[in-house]
Order: C-alpha cells, then structure tokens, then sequence
C-alpha cells in the first residue's frame, strides 16, 4: 500500500526547491521597486550580515527595514532564516507564518516550516507541511531530498531510498542526491551500491571534497587499493589538512601489493607518515617515533634516513643537467631515464616537474599524471607541478580533476590571469559553459593574452 501511495505522489508531485542557503534570500527586483531607499539599504545590510553569519545583526537590520515596509515575504523569510540559524525555533516559526500569511504557497517559509518541526522532533507536522509543499510545488528534487533526510532520521530507510530516487527521476543532475543515497547505502553496509551513488556525486559535484574521502574509505574497504589513493588524493587537493586520510595512503602503500619490494613501500609510504604525524595524526607519530625517524623535534627526510647526505644532491644535480641535455637534442627516452636518477637520488621539485613534461610531450597522460601526483603530495606547496597536473588532466580528458586543480590555484592566487584562464578552459571542455564564459572575460580583465584572444575569436 504504502508503495502504491508513493508511485502516485511520483507521478502528481514532482517540485523544485532550492538550498535555502544557497537560494538569494533577498530579491531586489521583486522589492526595490516596492519599498523607500532607507528600507532597501536596511535589507541590504541583513542580507549582507547573513552571508557572514552575522545572524542577529541579520535580524537587526531586517527589523529596521520592516518598521518601514512590513509587508515584504523576503524580509519575514531572511529573518526566520537567522532564526533558525540560531536555533531560536519559536522566532523562526513566527515569521515563517508571518510569510506564509503573504503567500501561503511561499516554497522557503514552507520548507523552513516543516524544517523546524523537524528539528523539534515533531514528525507528523513536518510531513504535513512537506505534503503541502508536495501538493502546491510538483516539480522542484530537494523537497524529496529534505523529506527523505527526515525519513533518514527517523529510520525509516525504505522510504528515504524511494523519494531520493524520485528526486533523481526528476532531475538526475542534482548531486546532493546522490550524495544523500550514497550515505544512506554506507550506513547499510552496501558498499557497492554506495560507490556507485557516490561516483555519481562526484562527477556532477568535481569539488566534493567529502565524496571522495568516502570513496577512497570504500575502496580501500573493498581493497582496490588503486581506486582508493586515486580518490584519497582528489579529496586532499582539496582539502590539504585531513591527516587521517595520509595515514591511510601510507597504509596502503606501506602494506598492500601495490609496490613488490619493502624499499618501495616504504619509500612511496614515509612522506604521508610524515604529513599524517605533521597534522596532528597520532598514530603516524608514534609508528615514526617508534621506528626511530623522530630525532630533535623534527621528522628525518627520507634521503637522510637512507643514508643520503649532500654528495646525493651533487649527484641529483648532475643526473638532472644531463637529462636537460638530453631532452634538448630530443633524445626523450634518456631524458626520462636521467630525470627519475635524479629524483631516485634526492627528490626535487623541478625534476618531477620536467619529467612530468616529457611525458605530457609524448602524449603519455597517464604517466605524467603519475608522477605528478606523487610530486605534489611530496612538495605540496609547489604551484609549478600543479599546473602542470591541470595540463596533464586536461589533455587526458580528466576534466574534473582538471577543474579541482585550476580551482585550488586560482583561490590560492585570485589575480593569477593565466591560472583563470585554464581554469576557465577546464570548464568549458567540462561542458560547463555557464562557469566558464566569465571566468575568460575575468582572465581577459587580468591580462591573459590567451583569454583575449579567444574572446576577439568567438564575438
């Protein structure tokens, strides 16, 4: 029976509603025209206190413009909003009601309504009101999405499931789905049900930081331990602080099959033991300590504990100016060779970095980016090897990562025109017209050449 109601609430009851926090919260063309200046900039100083988390100097100013323009929705919305940002749920119903005495059919005071009586635990009025909004918004995923968070919380997982695949029926480019059935598949122990969902989130979503991390978590359960660094890594480029997940890539290097000689795991393993015990990862700390690479405050680098001293950078250095010879007069294969000597020497930024380059040179995406990830997670401050990670990913098709990357350096550095002009490539190659035309125009407005000369191309 219960199934039956739901096919038909699918069929009748297809909404659109969007993130309450994401959606503007203050409309200046539905209001300006509405309301006296005084007023607008009152509004215009709640909103502004809103995005900063300023909720009661949010309310404040909305008081101030409602003493002179009491009946405007967005105002009575945005307040309720920093209400219930403050978790002061009796305000916060107040002027839900008091926008829905303006427009009962209002989608952000209902969902806010059937939000709060969530919060309170007070189920059976939280599902009227998200039948409500089912009856007067039949077209709009999250409110499936908020109804079948509510469902989660009271374990009523069945139903969770259908109305999250409703919500995907009726847009199936909306990641929070996918994001919210993949932890609903984890927390059922369906491992693979929730890789899928959650390799779904990440393709729409190529910046969830925490999909991935769960995705490395899933494969490394399931001991596919390439896809597992693979998605480790993606989830530190953007979040470059979460030691436990360099404890995990050092486990797996330090104890899968990945590498055959001990020399290699350890090798590939003791600079994410060092990030891990750097950030603060206890465990990494003690199995350093306790093996003996801990001495003075300090973690040993990997050249000293294997016995490398200043000759070994002489040496690097030496193996390094040769294979720069060698890929002058485009002999590539010894160039290659010449370069990992000196990185097997004593690793250095620029070696991986012009190894990184013959191989994007020969067409060999996948190596480059092998080497090139391995050099970040060693060097992770170096811009040079980033770079040339986007270009690697972006000649590979790969997008998305290509996309993380320009993204990670242009927030590092929002002025650097030619990093918001690959990035802007990125985007557009990722089909992502919308992102990607005002980020040449900004790139163009910051001097690159190359976003002006496109843009002279396609006007």
């Amino acid at each position: 029976m219960f199934k039956k109601i739901l096919l038909i609430k699918i069929i009748f009851h297809f909404l659109f509603f969007p993130l309450y926090i994401s959606s503007p919260l203050y409309s200046q063309d539905q209001n300006v025209a509405s309301i006296d200046e005084e007023a607008d900039q009152f509004f215009k100083k709640a909103y502004y206190y809103f995005k900063i988390n300023d909720y009661d100097n949010a309310i404040v100013f909305a008081k101030k413009g409602m003493d002179l323009d009491s009946n405007t929705i967005n105002a009575f919305n945005l307040v309720s909003d920093s209400y219930f940002r403050l978790k002061n749920y009796e305000e916060a119903m107040n002027y839900c009601n008091k926008a829905l005495k303006i427009d009962p059919k209002d989608k952000r005071a209902l969902n806010k309504k059937a939000l709060i009586y969530k919060n309170q635990l007070d189920y059976v009025n939280a599902t009227s009101v998200f039948e409500t909004l089912l009856q007067y918004h039949p077209t709009d995923p999250f409110v499936f999405y908020s109804y079948a968070n509510m469902f989660k919380e009271i374990d009523k997982i069945e139903e969770a499931i259908y109305y999250l695949k409703a919500g995907i029926i009726i847009d199936p480019k909306k990641p929070y789905l996918y994001e919210s059935l993949g932890s609903t598949y984890y927390n059922m122990d369906k491992f693979d049900m929730a890789i899928e969902m959650y390799e779904k989130n990440v393709k729409l979503e190529p910046d969830n930081k925490h999909s991935f991390a769960l995705l490395g978590f899933l494969y490394h359960k399931k001991k596919e331990f390439l896809k597992a660094v693979d998605n480790y890594q993606a989830s530190i480029l953007l979040n470059p602080n979460k030691c436990k997940i360099y404890n995990n890539i050092a486990r797996i290097y330090h104890s899968s099959d990945i590498f055959t000689s001990s020399s290699a795991r350890w090798h590939n393993a003791y600079p994410y033991y060092v990030r891990a015990a750097e950030l603060g990862c206890d465990g990494s700390h003690e199995y350093l300590n306790k093996n003996g690479f801990y001495k003075k405050g300090n973690y040993l680098p990997y050249e000293l504990i294997t016995g490398k001293t200043d000759q070994s950078l002489d040496s690097a250095n030496y193996f390094f100016t040769v294979g720069l010879n060698e890929y002058d007069n485009n002999n590539m294969e010894r160039a290659i060779m010449f370069f990992e000597f000196a990185i097997k020497t004593y690793p250095n930024p620029d070696y991986f970095f012009n190894l990184g380059t013959v191989y994007i040179e020969q067409k060999n995406y996948s190596e480059a980016i092998n080497i090139l990830k391995n050099a970040i997670f060693l060097f992770h401050d170096d811009d040079n090897i980033k770079r040339q990670l986007g270009n690697a990913y972006l000649n590979n098709q790969n997008y998305g990562n290509a996309v993380r990357i320009y993204k990670n350096l242009t927030t590092l550095n929002p002025n650097a025109s030619e990093d918001l002009f690959d990035l802007a490539n990125a985007y557009h190659r990722f089909g992502n017209w919308s992102d990607a035309w005002p980020l040449y125009k900004l790139s163009a407005e910051k001097g690159s050449q190359r976003a002006i000369d496109y843009i002279d191309s396609v006007q």
